[in-house]
């Protein structure tokens, strides 16, 4: 069997015992009241609050939803996490937090476990761009240093924007057979394939 398949069967048994582990520590200090069921249920009755204006209650609903059980999978765990977290975010950027966004879209994590980090990687763009302007994040990212690729077992890059005093980290969607790139010319080719980087354009 490939070496990189026995790692990877590797690294998602340790990233459920590592899941399960936290979970049940935060149990101990925010017990998980709510079944898998009713924490999708919150969740969509918080984007019905979003639509509404009622920003509060879908914070209430959302912090609800982190509180229920979504079994012992650490997949599960991965995408109503990131659910949650990017929908939060939605909620500050249309407040104008947008530090605030920024910082919980970091929070999320688990892209290869069914976080939605495609959503989370626009969100931040989103978020950037109303806090900056579109043409200075622009700019930014044409004169982007500190191209960064992942360590093992990961799909995640970054790359630093100085004059917006913010690295940008992105999940690649765009995988291949071919060789990862390497170089800051070959990383950002990457990059501008992603989905994200349309709403740059």
């Amino acid at each position: 069997m490939p070496l990189r398949s026995n790692l990877t069967k590797l690294f998602f048994l340790a990233f459920t015992l590592a899941a399960s582990t936290s979970n049940a520590q935060d149990s101990e200090s925010s017990p998980l009241l709510y079944s898998y069921d009713q924490g999708y249920k919150f969740i969509e009755k918080a984007k019905n609050f979003i639509k509404a204006g009622k920003y509060q209650k879908a914070e209430n609903f959302l912090d609800m939803a982190a509180r229920a059980d979504y079994g012992f999978c650490g997949n599960a765990w991965s995408s109503a996490n990131g659910e949650i977290v990017n929908t939060k975010a939605e909620i500050y950027i249309i407040q104008k937090f947008y530090n605030k966004a920024l910082n919980t879209l970091e929070t999320v994590d688990g892209c290869g476990f069914g976080a939605d980090c495609d959503t989370r990687d626009s969100l931040k763009i989103t978020a950037l761009i109303a806090k900056f302007g579109k043409i200075k994040v622009q700019t930014a990212f044409n004169k982007a240093v500190g191209f960064t690729k992942p360590g093992v077992l990961s799909y995640e890059y970054s790359v630093v924007l100085p004059s917006l005093n913010y690295t940008f980290k992105f999940e690649n969607y765009v995988r291949s057979n071919a060789n990862a790139p390497e170089t800051d010319e070959e990383i950002k080719a990457l990059m501008v394939k992603q989905k994200f980087y349309s709403l740059l354009e």
